[in-house]
């Protein structure tokens, strides 16, 4: 029997890009083992017309909501995910390649599932009308700890994890949280090993994008983070001490690069 996959989408006055996203999810070759549960963090365009349309087709669960921000609403929608094998997290403007979930499938099932684990890819950026622009390519480099202090090679579109990982992002209150990608890339040197894929799966739209907050007023121009700008925040308090002893005792210990 093949594992399941709920793929969480937070959309945002996302009706521009939308529909091209929602039929790239739809066309993956592993579609009939994915359920797609999408919370709407308070749009006033026509997103949720475009969302409430696949609904009817069975296609999606929908949940509507106040504006709560982007963090917030990821971590409802972690909080409140029908169960699966594996959790998937989705933009609301990209475009995924067909076996984007597939692959991210087979490499994770290799592993110990009894223990948290987490994948993620490389992928492409593209403008907003889908012209290619550069690859992001992880670096040959061995990746440790102290690099993802200043570097998030895991984009939390690219990102798998399993059940046991989940329960561990649930413990966490979002409160406390600016960005959960980072959160998660960090999480994973206390918890596990992250599986990465050099391979490219899918399109990236690099956009100057408002994200959806009724807290901050911040503006992504670019997909890498910074913790030095995070502190007391993504990892505050006791939370951060207890997480960065765990991390210091596997620091060292490669990381499983899949070429």
């Amino acid at each position: 029997m093949k594992k399941t996959v709920t793929i969480l989408l937070s959309t945002y006055n996302g009706e521009k890009y939308l529909e091209e996203q929602l039929q790239s999810l739809f066309n993956q070759t592993y579609w009939e083992n994915c359920t797609l549960f999408v919370r709407d963090d308070g749009s006033k365009d026509g997103t949720i017309d475009i969302l409430k349309k696949y609904e009817k087709e069975n296609k999606l669960i929908l949940n509507c909501g106040e504006n709560i921000g982007f963090v917030k609403s990821f971590f409802w929608l972690l909080n409140n995910a029908p169960k699966a094998d594996f959790y998937s997290f989705c933009d609301q403007d990209d475009v995924w390649f067909e076996d984007k979930i597939e692959r991210a499938v087979s490499m994770l099932s290799e592993k110990d599932l009894n223990n948290p684990q987490l994948y993620f890819s490389d992928y492409d950026f593209y403008s907003s009308n889908l012209k290619f622009i550069s690859t992001r390519n992880t670096s040959k480099k061995t990746p440790s700890f102290y690099e993802a202090l200043t570097d998030c090679r895991a984009a939390g579109f690219t990102i798998l994890i399993n059940t046991h990982f989940l329960d561990e992002l649930k413990k966490i209150n979002s409160n406390n949280i600016f960005y959960h990608n980072y959160l998660m890339y960090l999480l994973s040197f206390c918890k596990t090993f992250p599986i990465v894929l050099k391979f490219w799966n899918k399109k990236h739209r690099e956009l100057n994008k408002l994200i959806s907050s009724n807290q901050y007023d911040l503006t992504i121009v670019n997909t890498r983070f910074y913790l030095h700008s995070l502190y007391g925040s993504i990892v505050g308090g006791s939370f951060y001490s207890s997480f960065s002893y765990e991390a210091s005792k596997i620091n060292g210990i490669p990381l499983e690069i899949i070429q």
